[in-house]
């Protein structure tokens, strides 16, 4: 009878841990290139991956550990007093949360540093997916460059370029290359100017929800949103490094694919947006304190950031044209009306938006 009962037992338990199987392996191993997540394969994913496998692995062994302790408990039950039986039962206790033990001490090392590594890098290849011990790759933000757009102004004789979805003016200089926008020196940089705005009302729930999480004022992720876009999710730029700007926030991708991805996905852009406007407002915050900046904001130069610059200039860097030397206070590259450039990385161009972008906040 005893040992009729302990089959039986066996036989709801093995049950018990094949049905546990399928819960175990029901999400994709490696997150990418599949229909829910469309995003290429990188280097990142292949990290994930390994992790889901780790984490499948610690499911099947959690199961099997909670078996072996229950049938340890079946042979102690069913021992009746046998001493050598009894032994066995506690041994297979004992030996089975001493392995336990060890496996989720691994797990929780393994975990633990992947969450330092991906909560510690805002714009790294992998970040935090929610929860501590859950991961996502991000492969917009590990793009060569930050995406440059070239924008209209209120008054200039200017030349158009038009792109998928929108189109957009090239500088904001008049014909001999002079800044329509000067600033006097020692004047506010961006004293005059007024905010763009578009129609963002099917995206205000998604605007709102990136905000609050990234704590940034939600006109400024507006204002990003009416320059980037003008509030057109088709919007695409075809970049000169062959690289593409694409969705409300002009994400910078390499392939179409991507790119298709996020002109039909808005929520996911304004969030990655959102995302990567918060990294910028945390270097500007940065430069900020290490340069005697007194006439332009915080927001004014995460602004520019945003905007400039594919070619690897920094706009927020101290400029060389204007100093005390010719009149000015320290002043970003972007303020400064002498030499500013020409084509997508002229200065003028980039002032306009950085200048119409915070009066929005």
């Amino acid at each position: 009878m005893k040992k009729n009962k302990a089959i039986e037992l066996s036989v709801l338990l093995f049950a018990f841990l094949l049905s546990a199987i399928p819960l175990a392996t029901k999400a994709a191993i490696v997150p990418c290139a599949t229909s829910e997540h469309p995003e290429p394969c990188t280097l990142c994913h292949f990290i994930v991956g390994i992790k889901n496998i780790i984490d499948w692995g610690m499911g099947i062994l959690t199961f099997v550990a909670i078996g072996a302790i229950v049938l340890g408990g079946i042979f102690y039950v069913i021992s009746a007093g046998n001493q050598e039986m009894m032994t066995k039962a506690k041994n297979i206790i004992i030996q089975t949360l001493t392995g336990f033990a060890i496996v989720l001490g691994a797990w929780l090392i393994v975990t633990y540093s992947m969450y330092v590594i991906g909560a510690s890098n805002k714009e790294g290849i992998m970040r935090t997916n929610g929860a501590w011990y859950d991961f996502t790759c991000d492969t917009v933000s590990n793009q060569s460059a930050t995406p440059t757009f070239t924008f209209s102004t209120p008054t200039s004789t200017t030349t158009t370029t038009t792109t998928t979805g929108t189109t957009v003016a090239s500088a904001a200089v008049d014909s001999s290359g002079v800044c329509l926008n000067a600033s006097d020196p020692g004047t506010q940089i961006c004293a005059g100017f007024a905010c763009k705005t578009c129609n963002l009302d099917s995206y205000l729930t998604a605007i709102n929800t990136a905000a609050t999480q990234f704590a940034i004022d939600v006109n400024f992720v507006k204002g990003i949103i009416c320059r980037e876009s003008s509030g057109n999710t088709n919007a695409q730029k075809n970049e000169s490094d062959g690289t593409m700007s694409c969705g409300l926030m002009q994400i910078n991708v390499t392939t179409q694919t991507e790119c298709d991805y996020w002109k039909t996905h808005p929520a996911e852009n304004i969030q990655k947006g959102t995302e990567l406007l918060g990294g910028k407002i945390a270097q500007a915050k940065t430069k900020m304190s290490a340069q005697d900046y007194t006439t332009v904001t915080i927001e004014e130069m995460a602004a520019a950031a945003y905007n400039c610059c594919a070619n690897g200039e920094d706009p927020n860097s101290p400029s060389n044209d204007c100093t005390s030397a010719t009149g000015w206070n320290s002043i970003p590259k972007w303020a400064c009306p002498i030499e500013p450039g020409v084509g997508d990385f002229n200065m003028c161009a980039v002032k306009d938006y950085a200048c119409s972008v915070a009066a929005c906040s």
